[in-house]
């Protein structure tokens, strides 16, 4: 025996109304179209100069202290051994 029509949201009209909800929700989304660009704030060229001159004295300090470190681990090796330096 065969049935007339097919139960539950498989039927035609149950198919259409979820593919409209689905074309809603997704007109309703916001998408990478809809989307606003961030705003950036305006830099200008003295705080760009003035930001790199910031980060070269950082990297400056940096690295001569790194260097402090070194010459204090060397010292202490080679003062074992020489004791002329």
């Amino acid at each position: 025996m065969m049935r007339a029509s097919i139960p539950g949201p498989m039927r035609p009209a149950g198919m259409a109304a979820i593919a409209v909800t689905l074309l809603l929700a997704g007109l309703a989304a916001p998408g990478p179209a809809g989307a606003k660009p961030l705003a950036q704030p305006a830099v200008t060229e003295a705080a760009k100069l003035k930001d790199i001159k910031l980060q070269g004295e950082k990297a400056q300090r940096t690295a001569e202290a790194r260097q402090r470190l070194w010459d204090r681990k060397m010292k202490a090796v080679s003062g074992s051994i020489c004791n002329g330096c």
